[in-house]
């Protein structure tokens, strides 16, 4: 089914129309927060489970899970990385096995 140029521009303009609502609603959020004296806290950044690296605790539990308790070989899983647009290589996987 193709969509007309007509159509296009309605869906593009629904869309846009859509986005600066949200935009407005956080801003209106902003301005009450400040009129208010509300403070932000900012979370504290959890320490890393390998210093140094990208691996979160629950990215090398992945790994581990699909390793041992799916049989699912590393050569595997790195495909599956690429596939989700992380170019994790099968070494980088191992080392976090071996150090955890």
């Amino acid at each position: 089914m193709a969509v007309s140029a007509k159509d296009s521009k309605l869906l593009e303009q629904k869309d846009y129309e859509a986005y600066r609502e949200q935009i407005q609603n956080l801003l209106a959020q902003v301005d009450y927060a400040m009129e208010e004296n509300i403070k932000f806290v900012k979370a504290a950044v959890p320490e890393a489970l390998i210093p140094n690296s990208y691996a979160s605790g629950s990215a090398v539990a992945w790994v581990m899970y699909q390793k041992f308790a799916n049989a699912m070989p590393l050569y595997r899983q790195e495909q599956d990385w690429h596939q989700l647009g992380v170019d994790f290589t099968r070494a980088t996987l191992a080392n976090w096995i071996r150090r955890k």
